[in-house]
């Protein structure tokens, strides 16, 4: 299974901080085959310690998987996503 990543514009990115899931919750809508080539997108929110995110995944346009998490961080580290 090839996995892309899709750059989301104003998205918050962590580098070099710690983070450990407290949650995460994924529901999967459509069944993924192998040779599929999937886009995985994450927008997170959220300031300080505790980030929450909303994951999505996406075969062609047609979504098959959606989810939350949240992240605990010892130290907050931003930057953004162009």
């Amino acid at each position: 299974m090839k996995l892309q990543y899709s750059s989301v514009t104003n998205a918050t990115l962590y580098v070099s901080a710690p983070r450990m899931a407290i949650n995460v919750n994924m529901n999967f809508i459509k069944p993924a085959f192998g040779g599929d080539e999937l886009v995985a997108e994450a927008k997170v929110e959220g300031g300080g310690r505790i980030k929450f995110c909303l994951l999505r995944v996406y075969r062609d346009d047609d979504l098959i998987a959606e989810g939350t998490a949240i992240a605990y961080g010892v130290k907050k580290i931003e930057g953004v996503l162009s």
